[in-house]
């Protein structure tokens, strides 16, 4: 799909280390660090449903559109330990 719609190494590159990044920090749900993996796990299916959407079919696009909906659900449940660190770090705490 890269290749057909005329993207480079650089952003297959770039969407392959925010998956990674994504994975790794979901595993740790009860930080900060939990929601903002699965805030990046949630852009990279919404730009692939961009995508789908102006080069192929919105059919294309469906397993996007899954996966949007199961990382929007997973950011969710921890968006209170994202939105803490950000009221901390404004109090001019650092994040834990």
């Amino acid at each position: 799909m890269f290749v057909k719609n005329g993207l480079n190494r650089r952003i297959m590159a770039l969407v392959g280390l925010v998956e990674l990044f994504g994975a790794v920090s979901i595993w740790d749900r009860s930080s900060w660090l939990g929601p903002l993996g699965a805030l990046a796990l949630l852009g990279i299916p919404l730009g692939a449903i961009v995508c789908h959407l102006v080069w192929d079919t919105w059919k294309e696009g469906v397993p996007a559109m899954v996966t949007a909906t199961l990382s929007a659900i997973l950011l969710w449940s921890g968006h209170g330990a994202l939105l803490a660190a950000l009221v901390r770090t404004r109090a001019g705490a650092t994040p834990t």
